[in-house]
């Protein structure tokens, strides 16, 4: 009973934060899987009601949504190239439904994804309007995904590499287990917000905050057995944390003060959970992708055997499902737009993969250090999370990725906003004569 109050008490806090400041629903957002998982193991009323938690955050974010329409100006909530496109993306998997195998279940299947796609889609970009959000968002990932890890961690009960589910059984007599996934999901985001962002001055406790989220996020998702999730988040930090300055030796050797931490803590949280276990081996690796390659393989070969008209169209959104092809969605996103959506849909999506890079590398490019350093956090969100989408999930069940993608297109928009006003300002500086900014004065860095 107390563990259920604490939890109700947390998402109370959540949405007095997100009243006050709107940009922090954007990181409960991107944490809510990982909250729900946790509210599902103290509680079989959150168990029972499956979609109280996301439906508490949906309208946290809406709420927040609002309350930034009302105190910005409206003419920064907008979505950006890179938004449009992704929505262009997703109106055009919901009319491929049309000619889909079996239309009545694709198009089922869509609605019951709707939710999530409308959330992190339509309602959360709009609630970033300026760095100041950013910063917000990020931090806010930063300190719930600290909570959460820890309350997963150590105050849970765990079932082999899964969260034990409250009051539920298997045919077996066994505590049913939550998807693992969805907690290591949370810990990735934690990690590399963690680990890659920081801007301003901060107090001492705050970076012992920022190491700890490091450190058991990575802990979390190795005891989840995610090996995806484990591995693309080493990868990532590594790549990603010399860029956070200018490129230089003093920089890139900077890596290895946070890559040893976060392979030790890896080497710890493997030997510690798995040891003796056969699911990091290379074999057991191998195996699961040869898997996958093949499902998504049965979705290509039906793709390109099909007519010219279904080559460029695609085979329609959730076909992989249909028994004759796959039976299930094939785990390799890239390849289920190309075989559902076509060459059409898949053209969309590589728009969208180069706009995103080229956003990614001006941010990163960018002299403004705060700039630099949101370039470098999100486009390692992006890139964690497109490593993901080779390996698991759908189209229409991975929004994040496409969320985040619209982010670093805003982030771009914003920072070109603010460097041509700053111009501006030092043209003025020198010639009084010129029109004042009007608007943008009010617009908030």
């Amino acid at each position: 009973m107390i563990k259920t109050l604490i939890y109700v008490a947390i998402l109370l806090i959540l949405l007095a934060a997100s009243w006050r400041r709107p940009a922090a629903a954007v990181g409960v957002v991107l944490c809510m899987f990982g909250i729900e998982q946790y509210g599902q193991s103290v509680s079989y009323f959150f168990v029972k009601h499956a979609a109280l938690t996301n439906i508490v955050i949906g309208s946290i974010a809406t709420i927040a949504l609002m309350r930034k329409g009302w105190r910005s100006n409206s003419r920064w909530m907008s979505y950006g190239p890179i938004g449009w496109l992704v929505i262009a993306l997703y109106f055009y998997a919901l009319v491929s439904t049309v000619w889909a195998p079996q239309p009545n279940f694709s198009f089922d299947y869509y609605i019951r994804e709707a939710p999530y796609i409308v959330l992190l889609i339509f309602i959360v970009p709009l609630i970033i309007v300026s760095y100041k959000d950013l910063d917000v968002a990020i931090n806010t990932v930063v300190m719930i995904g600290f909570v959460f890890t820890v309350l997963l961690l150590f105050f849970v009960d765990w079932s082999g590499r899964s969260v034990v589910v409250a009051g539920v059984f298997n045919k077996y007599g066994d505590r049913q287990g939550a998807n693992p996934l969805a907690a290591a999901e949370m810990a990735g985001y934690t990690a590399l917000t963690a680990g890659l962002y920081f801007y301003g001055t901060k107090t001492r406790t705050w970076g012992f905050l920022k190491w700890g989220a490091l450190i058991f996020s990575v802990i979390l998702t190795v005891k989840t057995g995610s090996r995806g999730q484990a591995l693309f988040l080493i990868v990532v930090l590594i790549v990603f944390w010399p860029l956070r300055n200018r490129v230089d030796i003093k920089s890139f050797f900077s890596v290895v003060a946070p890559a040893i931490i976060s392979v030790f803590a890896f080497k710890f949280a493997v030997d510690s959970f798995w040891g003796g276990t056969q699911r990091w081996s290379s074999e057991h690796l191998s195996g699961d992708l040869s898997e996958r390659v093949l499902m998504a393989e049965s979705l290509l070969n039906t793709w390109w055997n099909s007519s010219p008209l279904t080559i460029l169209f695609g085979l329609g959104n959730s076909a992989s499902f249909d028994p004759k092809i796959v039976g299930y969605y094939p785990h390799i996103v890239p390849l289920e737009i190309v075989g559902e959506e076509g060459l059409v849909g898949f053209a969309v999506y590589i728009m969208i993969i180069i706009k995103t890079i080229s956003a990614v590398l001006r941010l990163i490019n960018n002299n403004n250090l705060r700039h630099r350093r949101m370039g470098v956090v999100l486009g390692a969100l992006f890139f964690y999370t497109f490593l993901l989408s080779l390996k698991q999930g759908s189209f229409l069940g991975s929004p994040v990725m496409f969320s985040i993608a619209v982010l670093i297109g805003k982030a771009d928009n914003i920072s070109a906003l603010i460097t041509k006003r700053r111009q501006y300002e030092a043209r003025r500086a020198v010639n009084p004569k010129l029109t004042p900014l009007g608007f943008w004065k009010k617009f908030s860095e």
